[in-house]
């Protein structure tokens, strides 16, 4: 059991009180029902999980003392009403951010979990010891992931939910982010099994056949594609090529290297191409001719970063004294293994090259080979090239060494060789790059890092590897053009701020003081011409962060978790100062880490000035960003805060906690504005929900008045 609960409301058919409703001591047999389950929820385990419980009893049922299992049990303590032909959703969290925007009635904890994805489970619920409902489920029902299994509406009834054929994966979107289920409304309507061999109409070639599903049995020539594969009948061996005893041209269906098209190895006896004779002519070494060693593992790209991400692709090197045919050659590692069907032929010294996708558009890389059934997500265990029998080459990646997104890993040139490339410092990452901008030199020599100059820095990090003097870290002499310590900045932008000396050609009238530049704000009076316009300004009262105390800024407005843009935070703060304030070095704690103003901000008095992570109205849903950086991100999902200070005084903080705080998916957190104080927002009493539609169709009102709440 738990510290379960009941939620408020959601939107199932029901709510608190008895109003005459039965007791489950009272609940006639069959009449709750299991009918809907999201496990292999896209957001959290713990707490986004839920189960839809439908009334069948034709009475209002109490569900007081309620016990609700899966992997964790848990008791609803408290009443809450389902009424006749009603539905209820039960979950560890009643949060959007949590269940994606599921309409839980009734929360366990957010903790609770229903199921782990890799078990067999079985989910219940009972009352006072007495099972109401099970359903025994493991891996092999219908499951995607951000999708519910569903029980098809023909089959609401405690018996015929145990059966795996009457449940379906839901195709109906609700909530964030696309995900699929009828949570609280009626289930989508399964596919049916016409010829009852467990497998549905949507998936069977033909449900009016028994013999005929995913993964029957199949015998070839006889006209029926008895397993479903798509392919054709008479091709037995897989290779393409239909038979030739049943019209085609493979004169050899049992070998799928016998095929019109193979390339036919001169002198074995065998009429590979099916052209009528074995060919003659220069050897060719096929995989039953190679030795260890002829083929060597030279190169891996296993985590592309500008191209596409599945676009792994490895580089096998041919080190045998004449060509090869890698027609049979296999790749393999610890997920899954590929068998190359192909004619190339590569001359010695040459590269071959596996990947998994065939597009380089997508991938910059023309491979040799597609593979389907071998994945590098992580290039840690052995990974072999074979002869489908005999291992001709293999290095085991595991211990410490050099890896980087976006970059291949490819043997030194000198090291390569089945022997030294088992070496794992005998690689390097690449440095050269290819295709949309990833590194890597596939199907042709790797080129590896080098420090030319001996100064420590090799030609990566080293912006000129010719000069022992230019290196990072080394000393930065002004304005003699030279970038020794390879920052990429100016030589003549001295203090940084990212304006070159006026003495050189630039715009900045003070290189030694960061603000004092063109575009900084001149503070009136104080006989320094910071915006470099020949004079000090004046006539006009300016403060600035320095000048603030406690309470002179106010946190009015809050969106932790946007529904239009979901990285787009954003939070309003109002000037209560009394005179206009100039926010440059103003520090902003949001607890994912310290963010310090940059820019010549001014909010005028009694103003609103809005920070975001985007200020782009394309890419954040619409706000009147005024200052952005993507430092300012929001906590959503735990309890979070926001604090404003000038040096180490804290001009507001507001500390939430979003159980106990009006936090909802696409809805501000707005301050009543009748309690605009930096002691009265502490208080959650005084926020509520953001009510008004504003740019992309979130609820707020970013830069403007709150309407009170």
């Amino acid at each position: 059991s738990g510290d379960g609960g009941s939620g408020d409301g959601g939107s199932g058919d029901g709510g608190s009180g008895d109003g005459g409703a039965v007791s489950l001591a009272d609940l006639p047999e069959g009449g709750l029902v299991i009918s809907e389950a999201m496990i292999w929820t896209e957001m959290a385990f713990e707490g986004g999980q839920w189960i839809e419980v439908a009334n069948t009893s034709g009475v209002d049922v109490d569900l007081e003392g309620l016990v609700v299992s899966g992997t964790d049990s848990r008791r609803i303590d408290d009443s809450y009403v389902l009424e006749a032909d009603g539905r209820v959703v039960i979950g560890g969290s009643d949060r959007a951010e949590i269940t994606g925007g599921a309409p839980v009635d009734i929360a366990l904890g957010e903790d609770f979990v229903l199921a782990w994805e890799d078990e067999t489970w079985t989910l219940a619920i009972s009352a006072a010891g007495s099972m109401i409902d099970r359903v025994p489920m493991d891996a092999t029902w219908s499951f995607d992931w951000g999708a519910s299994t569903n029980l098809d509406p023909a089959h609401v009834d405690v018996d015929d939910n145990d059966l795996s054929t009457n449940w379906c994966v839901a195709t109906s979107t609700f909530g964030h982010w696309e995900q699929r289920g009828t949570p609280g409304a009626a289930n989508d309507d399964c596919p049916d099994d016409n010829d009852g061999d467990g497998w549905t109409e949507d998936v069977d070639c033909d449900d009016d056949d028994p013999t005929v599903y995913p993964g029957a049995p199949d015998s070839p020539y006889d006209g029926v594609d008895a397993d479903c594969a798509g392919d054709s009948d008479y091709d037995a061996d897989g290779d393409g090529f239909d038979s030739e005893d049943y019209g085609g041209t493979d004169c050899d269906d049992t070998d799928r290297h016998v095929r019109p098209d193979a390339t036919d190895i001169p002198g074995d006896g065998i009429d590979a191409d099916c052209d009528g004779a074995d060919a003659t002519g220069d050897p060719i070494l096929g995989i039953g001719d190679l030795g260890a060693g002829d083929l060597v593992l030279s190169e891996v790209m296993g985590w592309p970063e500008a191209g596409d991400p599945d676009g792994w692709w490895v580089e096998v090197y041919v080190d045998a004294s004449d060509p090869v045919l890698f027609d049979g050659v296999v790749l393999r590692n610890d997920w899954g293994s590929c068998e190359a069907i192909t004619a190339t032929v590569v001359e010695p010294g040459g590269f071959f090259l596996f990947g998994g996708v065939d597009d380089p558009t997508r991938t910059g890389v023309e491979v040799d080979a597609t593979c389907s059934t071998l994945f590098l997500e992580e290039l840690f265990g052995a990974l072999q090239v074979t002869d489908g029998s005999s291992t001709i080459d293999e290095v085991v990646f595991e211990g410490d060494f050099e890896l980087e997104w976006g970059a291949s890993l490819g043997v030194r040139p000198d090291m390569l060789n089945a022997t030294d490339n088992d070496d794992l410092a005998n690689w390097c990452v690449a440095v050269d790059t290819y295709g949309p901008g990833d590194r890597g030199t596939p199907g042709a020599e790797n080129t590896c890092p080098e420090d030319h100059d001996l100064d420590g820095y090799d030609t990566r990090s080293d912006c000129d590897d010719e000069d022992p003097d230019v290196h990072p870290g080394a000393t930065e002499t002004w304005y003699d053009g030279v970038d020794s310590d390879c920052l990429g900045d100016s030589d003549y932008d001295a203090d940084g701020d990212g304006w070159d000396s006026d003495a050189y050609g630039g715009a900045d009238c003070d290189d030694l003081d960061a603000d004092i530049r063109p575009d900084a704000f001149d503070l009136p009076d104080d006989d320094i011409d910071q915006d470099c316009a020949g004079s000090d300004a004046t006539g006009f009262v300016v403060l600035t962060v320095a000048d603030l105390s406690a309470g002179d800024l106010v946190i009015t407005e809050m969106m932790p978790w946007p529904g239009a843009a979901p990285d787009a935070a954003w939070f309003e703060v109002e000037n209560l100062a009394g005179e206009a304030v100039l926010l440059e070095d103003l520090r902003i704690n949001t607890l994912e880490g310290w963010h310090t103003v940059s820019s010549a901000l001014v909010v005028e008095a009694d103003d609103r000035v809005v920070f975001g992570t985007y200020a782009d109205l394309d890419r954040n849903g619409g706000v009147p960003v005024d200052y952005a950086d993507t430092d300012l991100i929001l906590p959503i999902e735990e309890e979070g805060a926001l604090q404003l200070m000038a040096g180490r005084t804290v001009i507001d903080e507001v500390t939430w906690s979003p159980g106990d705080w009006p936090v909802d998916v696409g809805a501000s957190t707005s301050l009543d504005p009748a309690h605009t104080d930096a002691d009265e927002n502490d208080d959650a009493a005084n926020w509520c929900l953001g009510t008004e539609s504003f740019g992309d169709g979130d609820l707020g009102s970013p830069g403007e008045v709150n309407p009170g709440c």
